[in-house]
């Protein structure tokens, strides 16, 4: 009860389930001890956003076309990095096949390379 998935994608790693807590206006992208109920942390970064989690990180965009990359562990949420990235609304779950990472908004849609050169 104390973690809703309304608008986020959750992902488990080890005892934590790492999403949404709340509703659409008051979200809160929170790390949940599912075993116990704990709320280790909770961070208000975002208000809507999809996500994923790949090669130890977690993948966000956010309905306001932000892309940002963190670390997350029960004991943090670490951003990496963050930048603007599309221009409308954006609700779709980025999408990661090797090192590309496709993202798309309403009215377009871009490929990131995301391995190193």
């Amino acid at each position: 009860t104390n973690l809703r998935g309304s608008c986020w994608t959750l992902f488990r790693i080890g005892d934590y389930i790492y999403g949404s807590a709340g509703s659409h206006s008051s979200s809160k992208f929170t790390a949940f001890e599912w075993r116990t109920g704990k709320i280790a942390w909770e961070h208000r970064m975002f208000t809507m956003a999809q996500c994923l989690y790949a090669d130890n990180k977690a993948i966000f965009v956010d309905q306001k076309g932000f892309l940002t990359i963190a670390k997350v562990s029960p004991e943090k949420f670490d951003v990496l990095s963050t930048v603007k990235m599309t221009e409308q609304v954006s609700w779709t779950l980025p999408t990661l096949i090797g090192t590309k990472l496709y993202l798309r908004d309403r009215k377009s849609i871009m490929a990131l390379e995301l391995g190193e050169q």
